[in-house]
């Protein structure tokens, strides 16, 4: 199923998307399909396309 969202949306970050980030280069950047509603609170909701969107995997701060 993550293939398929990020066919869906273009192989585009959908947050980049929206605040009108364009990223260009040779840099291979790393996509993630994610949840819009998180799980803890709408389990119901995992495996909905409707939930689920294409963003930039981040790596996690310290």
């Amino acid at each position: 199923m993550r293939e398929a969202i990020k066919q869906r949306d273009n192989y585009k970050c959908q947050e980049c998307t929206w605040l009108g980030f364009v990223k260009t280069g040779r840099k291979k950047i790393q996509l993630a399909a994610d949840h819009i509603n998180v799980l803890e609170e709408y389990p119901e909701l995992a495996l909905d396309e409707g939930n689920l969107e294409t963003l930039v995997e981040r790596k996690p701060t310290k």
